[in-house]
């Protein structure tokens, strides 16, 4: 494979999609992929796939870069090696992961040239999240019953101390 790795899609945002904006898959017409701007703490609006290669008008066609780089870009908001998430809000890119359980963390590419006009960014990391969600102070994880992770509040009298010593007094 020599370049980017693209798909072709239809943006259905409702709006023009931007080059450079982040996009989740929200269905299938036919044969095209639906795609509209993706969104860290909306979970209708990920997992992100890419970033939209050229503006792309509404129920326009429109190509997605799934991995490769993506040049010609205003990345002076970023340093080179920055590595860049889905932010929470719709489209964006964001140097520093979401935080919250409401929001997904989703690596999904690095900062190769930071540049005003000509900044490159290499996309990865489309359609994943991390396999450990953000969790929100005073939570923790517990198994369920179907052997999957869910966030608990903690309250009572629990002290882990140093040396991996736990002492529990009442849990509610």
């Amino acid at each position: 494979v020599n370049g980017a790795i693209r798909f072709n899609a239809k943006n259905e945002s409702g709006a023009t999609l931007l080059k450079g904006k982040v996009v989740s898959i929200t269905g299938v017409s036919g044969n095209e992929t639906l795609v509209d701007l993706a969104d860290a703490d909306d979970a209708t609006a990920r997992p992100a796939f890419g970033l939209v290669y050229a503006d792309a008008n509404n129920n326009a066609a429109c190509e997605v870069i799934t991995f490769g780089n993506l040049t010609g870009l205003n990345t002076s908001a970023f340093t080179e090696g920055d590595t860049l998430y889905v932010s929470t809000s719709a489209g964006e890119l964001t140097a520093t992961p979401p935080s919250g359980e409401s929001a997904d963390i989703q690596n999904i590419g690095r900062v190769i040239r930071s540049h005003a006009s000509a900044g490159i960014i290499k996309v990865g990391g489309a359609g994943r999240a991390n396999a450990t969600p953000n969790l929100d102070s005073g939570k923790m994880f517990l198994g369920n019953a179907s052997n999957q992770s869910v966030s608990v509040a903690m309250s009572g009298d629990v002290t882990i101390d140093n040396t991996g010593a736990t002492t529990v007094g009442t849990i509610n």
